[in-house]
């Protein structure tokens, strides 16, 4: 007797639950054996499109508020440096008008170039603290004790001066007869001994004597801001002055990422900060009047072409690497041959 028959299998093969397609599918496999991502794994969920829909404009909201509060510290301590210079030198200025009578004049001159430098020391700190400038004027440290030197810089901006007399304490300084004569700078201007330029003849007299008394002298041999570039065209007072004294002239380049307070830069325009500069020695020259190397006698006229031409080709060397980029190398000091930038 047969207790099953086939016909039993096979219904019971037909009501058996069939697996759904995807468990009897192997998952597809990418190389090495690692599973494929599915689309659902590799698309965001909802909860973090919003998250990143909101974060969004709060970041922006934050950057637009921090570049508000840099401009407006920015601004405001530019303004300020301006009303600090203005105070340093009007109160230099009204101590120097009485001093002026009373001083001996060589201990007076003294006095006062020591006063302007430390001014200018001070004005000098207030922007480094600020953030408002960076710069390397160290190089001029090796001049600090030489006597009856001609300092001969490029002029890009109002600031040179500053950079130079702030490290140098023996300096008189040739200066237009306008800012001789005005109430915030004529003071200490006059009581240091600076020269005032409306008179040749009085102005290569007093340099000469200032050079012959042990000083330093600062000249622009452009005779102004720079507006022409590399340099202006010298003038021929600083072959006549070093001639006449013997002093030999000391090059000097200064160099900047910024055209601020250049001949061209409008007044209250708010350059791009921080403002880098970097004052470096170039060559020295001797004065004209004696032999060259090869034994001929230098004339003035042959002494400003070729300081010239030596300030044009160094100048046209920084302006290859890009003059308007910030300093970054800020440590090459020499006195007998241009920095090693220059010489390229």
């Amino acid at each position: 007797m047969r207790l099953f028959d086939d016909r039993d299998f096979r219904v019971l093969e037909a009501t058996e639950p069939t697996p759904p397609a995807s468990a009897t599918q192997p998952q597809p496999q990418a190389p090495h054996g690692l599973p494929i991502a599915t689309a659902s794994a590799t698309q965001p969920s909802q909860d973090s499109e919003c998250t990143t829909a909101l974060a969004s404009p709060s970041e922006g909201r934050s950057t637009g508020i921090a570049a508000h509060l840099k401009f407006t510290y920015e601004i405001s301590a530019l303004y300020l440096g301006w009303l600090v210079f203005g105070s340093i030198c009007l109160t230099a200025s009204f101590v120097a008008g009485f001093l002026r009578y009373v001083l001996p004049r060589k201990f007076g001159n003294r006095f006062g170039q020591r006063m302007i430098t430390m001014g200018f020391k001070v004005f000098m700190l207030y922007l480094a603290i600020t953030g408002l400038v960076k710069c390397d004027v160290s190089a001029l440290d090796e001049l600090k004790h030489e006597k009856g030197l001609i300092l001969a810089p490029n002029h890009p901006s109002l600031i040179d001066a500053v950079l130079v007399i702030s490290r140098l304490p023996r300096v008189t300084c040739i200066m237009k007869a306008v800012l001789w004569d005005n109430i915030v700078l004529g003071g200490g201007s006059r009581l240091a001994g600076f020269v005032r330029n409306d008179s040749q003849p009085n102005m290569v007299r007093a340099s000469v004597a200032a050079l012959r008394d042990g000083g330093q002298l600062l000249m622009f041999p452009e005779g102004t801001r720079t507006v022409e570039q590399p340099i202006n065209p010298l003038k021929g007072a600083i072959a006549l002055i070093s001639n006449k004294s013997q002093a030999p002239v000391q090059t000097i380049f200064i160099e900047s990422n910024t055209e601020f307070l250049g001949k061209r830069w409008p007044t209250l325009k708010k350059p791009t900060f921080p403002l880098h500069y970097r004052v470096t020695l170039g060559k020295r020259f001797d004065p004209p009047g004696n032999d060259d190397e090869d034994g001929k006698i230098l004339s003035n006229k042959v002494f400003v072409a070729e300081l010239d031409a030596y300030f044009r080709s160094s100048l046209t060397s920084i302006v290859a690497i890009g003059p308007r980029a910030p300093p970054t190398s800020l440590s090459n000091k020499s006195t007998n041959s241009p920095p090693s930038h220059l010489a390229q």
